[in-house]
């Protein structure tokens, strides 16, 4: 009768932080970062080095319609883009954009 005992007593040992992990996950105490879009929020499209567009394009909606380039400057296929923002071409605006999305993309 020990023995069968013991073994009631250890499978009861083995099964219950099995079913404490199971009912209380462990949980994450990390916060997420947040990711500041900055100059990037009104730009489509947002390119380094080209942008080409093959056929007629449309660049709108909410996130935005503004067409960004920074450093480079070649944009084949403009004239077949319609767009609801402003073309950034080598410009200020580009670069500020540019810097803003690789300080997001590596938070």
């Amino acid at each position: 009768m020990r023995k069968i005992n013991k073994v009631r007593i250890f499978s009861a040992i083995g099964v219950l932080p099995l079913l404490t992990i199971f009912l209380y996950p462990p949980t994450s105490s990390a916060v997420a970062p947040t990711i500041r879009p900055g100059a990037t929020s009104t730009f489509g499209v947002l390119a380094a080095t080209t942008i080409t567009n093959t056929g007629p394009t449309v660049i709108s909606g909410t996130a935005g319609g503004d067409v960004g380039l920074f450093p480079g400057s070649s944009f084949t296929g403009s004239t077949t883009v319609t767009m609801s923002g402003t073309q950034h071409i080598a410009d200020t605006l580009a670069n500020t954009a540019q810097t803003d999305l690789v300080t997001a993309f590596n938070d």
